[in-house]
């Protein structure tokens, strides 16, 4: 609303595409009870957290040992809600956010990395362009 208000309609579509998503993919499992419902719930947590701090080294095997499950079967229960890996999943929250970054901010591709979590501008660039077809700077002048 606030970027809406602001005239950044650009940002304001992202922003309730996002929303939309997440309401659809909330809508997706009502049906869940019992250890289902309980891991899913479970998984929507982690996302929220992984969501709020993109830039933490969320790796897989401590995730893992969070929920008391080996490493393939944590992955196998979050693909099967998510239909993705963590590892995905992580790296396509962190495209996301520097998508955000990229349209509202005059912060360099380099800085934007960082605040990310990557330690290499290369590799971001690299995953980035390797999910949006194009890389963070083309992004940010389209």
């Amino acid at each position: 609303i606030d970027a809406h208000l602001a005239g950044q309609q650009e940002h304001a579509n992202q922003w309730l595409d996002a929303t939309l998503l997440e309401l659809a993919r909330q809508d997706s499992h009502p049906h869940l009870s019992g250890l289902e419902r309980e891991q899913y719930e479970r998984i929507q947590e982690l996302c929220s957290r992984i969501e709020a701090i993109p830039a933490r080294p969320w790796r897989v095997a401590d995730l893992a040992r969070q929920f008391h499950y080996s490493t393939d079967h944590f992955t196998r229960v979050f693909r099967r809600f998510k239909g993705m890996t963590p590892s995905e999943y992580v790296i396509q929250v962190r495209v996301e956010a520097a998508k955000s970054l990229l349209h509202v901010s005059s912060y360099s591709v380099t800085r934007i990395a960082g605040l990310l979590g990557y330690h290499d501008v290369y590799h971001f660039s690299k995953q980035f362009k390797d999910r949006t077809g194009i890389s963070p700077s083309q992004y940010r002048r389209d």
